[in-house]
């Protein structure tokens, strides 16, 4: 995915808006509101029974091909030993 863009998405039969962003622009636009990316993976497992995100009504360039987990971190925050 190359460019942000909002829709409609179905959830229980209710219409949600949904924003989808780049990785890369979620990650600049946190960074401005001071947080750092401490960790990011591909989420393994399934979601309804999907082992991907649901993308069939999209064009192949607005696809992405996983579902992801992004941890962030507040740079003002110290770390701590756990």
């Amino acid at each position: 995915m190359k460019e942000s863009f909002v829709t409609s998405q179905d959830y229980h039969g209710i219409g949600s808006p949904a924003w989808f962003l780049p990785r890369l622009e979620f990650v600049s636009e946190m960074e401005k509101l001071g947080f750092h990316l401490a960790f990011q993976s591909a989420f393994e497992g399934t979601y309804r029974g999907l082992t991907s995100p649901p993308m069939d009504g999209f064009p192949p360039t607005h696809r992405i091909p996983y579902f992801s987990n992004l941890l962030f971190r507040s740079v003002s925050q110290k770390p701590t030993n756990v």
